[in-house]
């Protein structure tokens, strides 16, 4: 949120970059506001956009990111108020803009380990108690050991996604584990300490679940998915191209990717993750403002 000093408001700015200076000081605001229309912005777009931006004094640079490009007069105009203008375009990763090549990672890759048909039982050195395994076969609430809540086992099926979770990621550094071909099942059992001490409450007692054995198989599951890539360019400098990347969307919605751009060293790219929660931030904040 910036100052517009003529609406004597604070507004928003998509994107805002600060300087700062030597003893830490700002020094410098860059302020740009990033468009995704259908069709290129035309010259009245920028023209609104470009006084926005002209009435904030704390602003000492000024940009427009268009998805779809710009219509000739809307340079000029942009030109001619000093607003620099970036477009994000299809980038053919043949076309070796950047020192680095990344024709080679068209295809990204996850490799995830699974558990096929795995079955738990809780305190297994323990006789079986049919009203305990009642209750966990209902998914039963659990408890503290002092019969408080614990915020992060609820219920069975809560402890039992975090048991298979835990397992998995302790499992994966085995090397047994680790070079199984994918697609290939390897029978294992597990024991493992439940260390919250999650409790199900019986009528008169509380019964502590202080140990799980995990039995099934384990795989990997390998899954592929194509990168779509893009580049920004700056239009105000003749559409010189300034950073590429490429990006996959995962089932989860999360974005993986990597990026590149004119000043790395050859060869070199920066890999980046944009979790789906936070790419559902600006959903969020206009359904809370409705």
């Amino acid at each position: 949120m910036i100052l517009d000093d003529a609406a004597e408001e604070e507004r928003d700015v998509d994107v805002t970059v600060t300087y700062l200076g030597d003893a830490g000081a700002a020094s410098g605001l860059v302020g740009i506001e990033v468009k995704d229309h259908g069709r290129p912005l035309d010259v009245t777009h920028v023209e609104q956009l470009s006084l926005k931006l002209a009435d904030m004094r704390l602003v000492t640079q000024r940009g427009i990111v268009s998805s779809s490009g710009y219509t000739e007069p809307a340079i000029r105009k942009a030109r001619a108020h000093n607003v620099h203008l970036y477009a994000l375009e299809d980038w053919d990763t043949k076309d070796h803009l950047f020192p680095t090549n990344l024709e080679a990672l068209k295809v990204f890759s996850e490799r995830t380990l699974r558990w096929e048909h795995a079955n738990i039982a809780f305190n297994p050195a323990q006789a079986a108690d049919p009203a305990v395994d009642a209750l966990l076969a209902r998914n039963c609430a659990l408890c503290a050991v002092d019969g408080g809540v614990l915020p992060r086992l609820p219920d069975v099926s809560s402890l039992v996604d975090f048991l298979c979770r835990d397992t998995l990621n302790q499992l994966r550094k085995d090397p047994q584990v680790d070079t199984l071909p994918t697609g290939r099942r390897l029978a294992m059992d597990v024991n493992v300490t439940v260390t919250d001490r999650p409790c199900v409450q019986l009528s008169s007692e509380r019964r502590v679940l202080e140990h799980a054995r995990i039995s099934g198989s384990l795989y990997w599951d390998e899954r592929h998915y194509d990168m779509c890539f893009k580049r920004l360019v700056s239009v105000t400098e003749g559409s010189r191209a300034i950073a590429g990347c490429g990006m996959a969307e995962l089932p989860c919605g999360d974005l993986v990717g990597i990026t590149t751009n004119n000043i790395a060293r050859r060869g070199q790219v920066s890999l980046i993750q944009i979790l789906a929660a936070d790419r559902q931030k600006s959903v969020i904040r206009r359904r809370r403002l409705a």
